[in-house]
Formats: structure tokens, sequence, C-alpha cells
């Protein structure tokens, strides 16, 4: 029940500061954008959109979300109650997974409902989104305010976007498949055309290790900078 409230309060604070009403916007200002692009390259500018802004959408937003609980003292007030701090961290991804998810339903299905492998794409994303939202949480739990959180942000992000290069047969190397970023380009491209079961299978489980690594250092992160740093506990 406290996580199921937790989740409820998330949304419900993403919708009074306009976040749904804004992605609603982005989302089928990108559909306009596909459905006036021609066939051949519409599969390859929406995965690039879906990788650029939905897999992200967590990373941007957590940073701001969490230093503005900071800088109003929520999360003082938080913690004095029965809420966990891994009910917290876990309300958060549903909460803006959630929405990324909705973006990227809205940008792929009038478009690419006959060809899409929807289980392949959803999944993938799912777990790309809880990544980048993670390691936002990470950041931000080491960050003063969000000029800071940007900066730090900013060069991580770069290097987390380095297989974007091999996507584009700009420039390749088998350090990628550490990265990741390399899983979620091989689960998206596999949601539309065919790719090796090997690959997949790949990319599942680096997600899967990843994920499980930013979990452990979100929680020990935000449980050290955040909740005894400032008083919380």
């Amino acid at each position: 029940m406290r996580l199921l409230n937790a989740i409820h309060i998330d949304i419900t604070f993403q919708f009074r500061h306009g976040f749904y009403y804004v992605y609603l916007f982005i989302s089928v200002l990108y559909l306009l954008i596909l459905f006036n692009l021609q066939q051949g390259i519409r599969e390859t500018i929406t995965l690039l959109l879906l990788f650029i802004d939905t897999t992200m959408l967590g990373f941007f937003f957590i940073g701001a979300i969490v230093l503005l609980e900071k800088g109003q003292n929520i999360l003082q007030s938080l913690f004095v109650t029965p809420l966990r701090l891994s009910e917290y961290i876990i309300a958060k991804v549903i909460s803006l997974s959630i929405l990324a998810m909705a973006s990227a339903l809205i940008i792929v299905t009038p478009i690419h409902l006959s060809i899409i492998n929807f289980p392949v794409l959803l999944f993938g994303l799912w777990l790309s989104v809880i990544f980048f939202t993670l390691f936002g949480l990470i950041i931000a739990a080491r960050s003063q305010n969000v000029n800071d959180y940007f900066a730090k942000a900013l060069g991580l992000g770069l290097v987390a976007s380095l297989p974007l290069a091999q996507y584009l047969h700009i420039f390749s190397t088998p350090l990628f498949y550490v990265l990741p970023t390399r899983a979620t380009l091989i689960l998206l491209e596999a949601a539309v055309k065919p790719t090796g079961l090997l690959h997949i299978i790949y990319a599942f489980i680096c997600l899967l290790v990843w994920n499980s690594l930013a979990a452990f250092l979100a929680y020990r992160y935000f449980y050290r900078h955040v909740l005894v740093g400032t008083g919380a506990l």
C-alpha cells in the first residue's frame, strides 16, 4: 500500500507540473514529423527518437524532481513516515516508466503497428528507461543544484550515447557491447527487423545486469548523500 501511494503521489506530481501535457505535445509532434518522412528512413528516425528521447526521459526529469524535493525540504518530512528508501526509488522508476511508455506508444503505434514486435520493443524500452532513471538518481544524489546535475549528466550521457556511432555506421568497436545503450539499440532494432536470438538474449542480460548495478548504486548514494547528508534520517 505504501508503494502504491508513493506511485500515485509521483504521478499526481508529474501531472501537476505538466510532464504529461508536455510529452503528449512532443509525442504528437514527433508523430506528425514521422508521417511526412519517406518509408525508407522512417524506421531509422523512429528508433533514434525512441533512443534519444523516450529511453532517456527519466534521466532528464529525475534530477529536477529530486533536487526540487531536496530544495523544498520534502525529503526530511517524507522519510520520517513509514516509507522506505527502496519504495521511494521504485515509485520514481515506475511513475516515469509509465510516462515514457505512453509516449513511445503514441509515437510508434499509428505508423509501425503492422511491423513492430511489441513485446521486444516495450520490454527493451522499459528496461532502458529503468536504467536511465536509476542513472539519473545516482547523479542527482551527488548534485547540489540543477546546473550541477546537468553538468555532470552531460559528460556521462555523451559516453553512454557512443553506441549511436555504430548504429549510424560511423564507427564501431566491440567495446560498445559493454555499454547498456548498445543493448538498447539492439532491442529497438529487433522490434522492427530480424535480429539474431543470441543478440537479443545478450541485450536483455546486459540491461538486467546494468539495472541491478544501477539500483544498488542509486540506493547507496541516495542514502549516503541525500538522507544522511540532509538530515532526512
